[in-house]
């Protein structure tokens, strides 16, 4: 029986443990990314790129855009606000698109 009760509470506390580890090295947590920012501007110009099909110029261009702006710092500095960081970077990143890209950026926007 104490051999049984060892082993149990063994279990438990190695569950335990196991839990703990995976909660805080991976990538999410309740939701919240844990991304660096590079990781985090990768991301988002691979699902530009899966969205309207960049060249490799464009793709490399938007992803030094979107690596600027998540090593940005968040708070608003001065009378710059987050909102207009982001409308600053969604201008910069049109101006590189063709027009048909536009478009198809619209379109799945809308969606």
């Amino acid at each position: 029986m104490k051999k049984f009760m060892l082993a149990t509470c063994l279990f438990f506390f190695a569950a335990a443990g196991l839990f703990a580890q995976n909660a805080t090295q991976g990538t999410k947590i309740e939701g919240y990314s844990m991304a660096s920012p590079a990781e985090m501007a990768k991301s988002e110009t691979d699902k530009l790129n899966s969205t309207i099909q960049l060249t490799p110029d464009q793709y490399n261009k938007i992803l030094e855009i979107n690596k600027q702006f998540f090593t940005q710092p968040k708070a608003s500095t001065g009378s710059t606000t987050p909102v207009q960081l982001a409308n600053d970077r969604d201008s910069k990143i049109k101006a590189l698109l063709t027009s048909a890209q536009l478009v198809k950026l619209q379109k799945a926007q809308t969606k």
